[in-house]
């Protein structure tokens, strides 16, 4: 069976494989139902992790084979979950799935069954392929060596249907925490942050907590005081801090006009001691455009950075380009909401949108269409890295215990 035949030919009208038996090996398996078909959310994409993990540790047990049904093998783009049969020869004790069989956004539905019980094994395999209303639909056989035994749909002594269904009930269930993520947003001046809300609202509904750092209104006389600045920058430390000891997760910045000099100089300054950031979205920045993002995206300090840039900042291009002699000068404030950043990096990304300007860029369609996703794609490489990094150590040291 390929993708496009399964595409095209073999889901009915109710977007059910026909009711029968399909065989499958891995690869085309997560191919069609993972990220064959055009899918208006990623909500399979999250299950292939899982599907692979699931895959090995079946492997290592000596499973026979996997049939899957359910919601997972019909054209429905959300599944629920993933019903799935872990077949084990005779001989071989079936086992639970363990709790590390699992992703992000996975759940996964198993019972585990010899194949020596041939008859209840048909049995699961009837009530796995059948929906809540009786009609059949068709499973997918996934062996783990060709030579195993192709099942097919057989029709089973009702009494058997009934244990097989008050089993399933006992079946085990592998759900992953939702993921652990946290944005901390931070305000500019002259301002009462009112868009603060909307970004939590916003934040909040779509899987982050939210963690705003206020630090009080101030007007533009803090951008010529160093004590000041210092100051803030300290509570920004403080605040973090106590961010950090409440919550185990990663934790993004969202940050505007006089905030993201505050985290700019933190980073900078913070040095070793440095908290590590998934993202850093940066708009209206006031940043200097030589910025050393170089060395904080190499280490890992910051796993990616948005830049929001655009002509039209009305506060930004207020600053000049060569300050006068007379006016307190600070190497760390600059244009680079409207020039840019100098430092090219893969994870230093600039998004301009002229429609933009230094007090407009809270709208739905900015926070919901490029923050956030940058956001989600920035934790998913701090999570890529920090494993990495871990096992590098592990590797090198015989584990965190002799670190």
């Amino acid at each position: 069976m390929n993708t496009s035949q399964l595409n095209n030919a073999l889901f009915d009208e109710s977007g059910y494989l026909s009711d029968k038996v399909h065989q499958m090996n891995l690869e085309s398996f997560i191919e069609a139902f993972c990220h064959g078909r055009d899918q208006p959310s990623n909500t399979r994409n999250a299950y292939e992790p899982a599907i692979k993990k699931l895959f090995e540790w079946a492997r290592e047990l000596g499973v026979t084979s996997l049939v899957i049904g359910g919601s997972f093998v019909t054209n429905k783009p959300d599944p629920g979950d993933l019903d799935v049969l872990v077949l084990v020869p005779k001989g071989v004790e079936p086992k639970k799935l363990p709790s590390n069989v699992s992703a992000p956004r996975a759940v996964i539905d198993a019972q585990s069954l010899s194949e020596a019980e041939s008859e209840l094994v048909q049995a699961f395999i009837q009530l796995i392929g059948t929906d809540k209303r009786g009609v059949g639909r068709g499973v997918v056989q996934i062996k783990l060596h060709t030579s195993m035994k192709s099942y097919e749909k057989k029709e089973v002594d009702s009494a058997l249907f009934n244990v097989a269904l008050l089993s399933y009930v006992f079946r085990s269930r592998i759900r992953t925490a939702p993921e652990k993520k946290l944005v901390i947003p931070i305000h500019g001046i002259r301002s009462e942050a009112i868009w603060l809300s909307k970004f939590t609202l916003l934040a909040s509904t779509s899987g982050w907590s939210v963690a705003p750092f206020m630090y009080g209104f101030e007007n533009g006389l803090i951008l010529a005081d160093e004590a000041k600045k210092k100051a803030a920058v300290q509570e920004l430390r403080m605040w973090i801090e106590e961010v950090r000891s409440q919550f185990d997760g990663s934790i993004s910045i969202v940050a505007h006009s006089f905030g993201t000099y505050l985290v700019g100089r933190y980073l900078k300054e913070a040095g070793d001691i440095s908290s590590n950031f998934a993202g850093v979205v940066l708009a209206g920045s006031i940043l200097c455009t030589d910025y050393p993002w170089d060395g904080i995206l190499d280490n890992f300090t910051v796993a990616a950075v948005l830049n929001t840039r655009s002509e039209n900042d009305q506060w930004v291009n207020m600053i000049p380009k060569n300050a006068p002699t007379w006016l307190p000068r600070d190497p760390l404030m600059g244009r680079a909401a409207v020039d840019g950043f100098t430092t090219k990096h893969a994870r230093l990304i600039e998004r301009t949108s002229n429609l933009l300007d230094h007090n407009n860029m809270f709208s739905a369609d900015v926070i919901l269409d490029v923050w956030l996703p940058f956001l989600n794609v920035a934790h998913l490489e701090q999570v890529k890295a920090t494993e990495i990094a871990e096992a590098a150590i592990a590797s090198t040291t015989g584990g965190f215990g002799k670190f």
